[in-house]
C-alpha cells in the first residue's frame, strides 16, 4: 500500500468514527445502504452500525445479535490504525499480510459462507 493510500484509509477511518459519534449524539436514524434503499432488502451490512452502537453501550450479546458482522467490525477498527500508522511512518506494507491470508481458499469460502449467512439473518428479521 502506498503512503497516500494509507492517509486515505486512515481520512476514511476518522470519518467512520466522526460519523458514530455525531449519529450518537444527534439520534440520527439515517439509512445510508444503497442496497437497501434500491431493493427494500437489507444487506449483510445492515445494522452494523446499530450494533456498534449496542456494544458501545456494553450491550455485546446484542450487537451481535443485531449483526454478527461486529466481530469483525471490532477486529479491523482495532487493527487498522496500527497498520496504517506502520504503513505511513514506516513504509511497511502490512495490508500484503493481509491480502495473502484472505486469497486462501477456505479463507476466502468461509468469509463468503459467513456473510451469505448473515444476509438470510438479515433478510429473514427485515431489518
Amino acid at each position: 500500500m502506498k503512503r497516500n493510500e494509507a492517509i486515505f484509509l486512515f481520512v476514511i477511518y476518522i470519518l467512520g468514527i466522526i460519523w458514530i459519534i455525531a449519529g450518537r449524539a444527534y439520534g440520527w436514524k439515517i439509512t445510508v445502504c444503497p442496497i437497501k434503499l434500491l431493493s427494500g432488502l437489507p444487506c449483510p451490512g445492515c445494522g452494523t452500525t446499530r450494533a456498534i452502537e449496542m456494544v458501545l453501550d456494553g450491550d455485546m450479546i446484542g450487537g451481535i445479535m443485531m449483526n454478527p458482522n461486529i466481530i469483525l467490525v471490532a477486529a479491523i477498527a482495532m487493527g487498522a490504525p496500527f497498520i496504517l500508522a506502520a504503513n505511513f511512518l514506516y513504509g511497511k506494507d502490512y495490508m500484503r499480510i493481509a491480502d495473502r491470508w484472505l486469497n486462501r481458499r477456505p479463507v476466502f469460502i468461509s468469509l463468503i459462507f459467513f456473510e451469505m449467512t448473515i444476509w438470510m439473518y438479515n433478510i429473514v428479521r427485515m431489518i
